[in-house]
């Protein structure tokens, strides 16, 4: 836009000589203007918006509020693209929200062992000193007697029932939530390469609307330098490139930001990072 403006500018200053001298209609030099005052409006706007995310993401980073963030797409790394995508069951075993949900499955099936164990008798070591006289048959000083005690809790059994009982539907609970979870990551994975791959469609077009732009231009600027063509002509052919390198830096920053999605749904995001001390 900054180009574009500036390349408003030095036509605005073309057409008004081209006005005092008599070669070019008033309203010529007013289409001109207008077109530089809405490049102006279109570039203040996306000024104040890169402002208003710069502040909101030094907030998050909590770094000092005078922070200015530069983001330059020549700033990512050209190897970025050559990162590996892991096949399906590999990014499963990487998302870390899987892996929460199979440890509280794993403590759940434990539970259920637990609460099970109460419906086993307990056993317990006795022993003690006997001292026994029976008259004119025997007669026996601290003799010690050493076994095992067997007993059940008839109250804790009844009880133990209910603690089963939901313990297995905590447990089962947990299962359901896991198999929910790895089919909306499998979901999640087709998607993001789905959109990775219309990205890099994206990408390729604009690439080409681009270069059809610029040579739309050349040939609509030579027939107005030839009388062949219009004021109105020539704008909308200028309106056109701009807007083609618009879209082409929209299309390469959402191909970075559609290749980041889908190292996050193969929970492969943070390892692609290259964090220096």
């Amino acid at each position: 836009m900054r180009e574009s403006l500036e390349s408003n500018a030095q036509r605005v200053k073309d057409f008004t000589a081209r006005e005092q001298n008599g070669l070019i209609a008033r309203n010529d030099l007013l289409k001109v203007q207008l077109q530089k005052s809405q490049v102006q409006l279109s570039l203040d706007e996306a000024e104040k918006n890169v402002r208003i995310i710069n502040y909101e993401l030094v907030q998050l980073l909590k770094l000092p509020a005078a922070t200015q963030i530069i983001v330059d797409p020549s700033n990512v790394d050209p190897n970025l693209f050559a990162t590996p995508i892991l096949p399906e069951n590999d990014a499963l075993t990487k998302r870390h929200d899987l892996e929460a949900l199979s440890f509280a499955e794993k403590a759940a099936d434990a539970h259920v062992k637990v609460a099970k164990s109460a419906f086993f008798p307990s056993l317990a070591l006795t022993g003690g000193y006997v001292a026994l006289d029976l008259q004119n048959v025997a007669t026996v000083t601290n003799a010690m007697n050493v076994g095992v005690g067997v007993s059940y809790n008839l109250s804790s059994i009844f009880k133990s029932g209910n603690d089963v009982k939901a313990a297995k539907s905590r447990a089962e609970e947990v299962r359901e939530q896991k198999e929910i979870l790895s089919d909306r990551i499998k979901t999640g994975i087709v998607k993001a390469q789905e959109d990775y791959n219309l990205s890099i469609q994206q990408d390729e077009v604009y690439n080409e609307a681009v270069a059809q732009a610029a040579e739309n231009y050349r040939i609509v600027r030579d027939k107005y330098d030839n009388g062949l063509s219009d004021t109105t002509e020539l704008l909308d052919a200028d309106v056109a490139e701009l807007s083609a390198k618009i879209n082409l830096a929209y299309a390469r920053a959402n191909r970075v930001l559609k290749f980041y999605e889908l190292l996050e749904a193969t929970g492969s995001l943070t390892e692609s990072f290259n964090i220096k001390p």
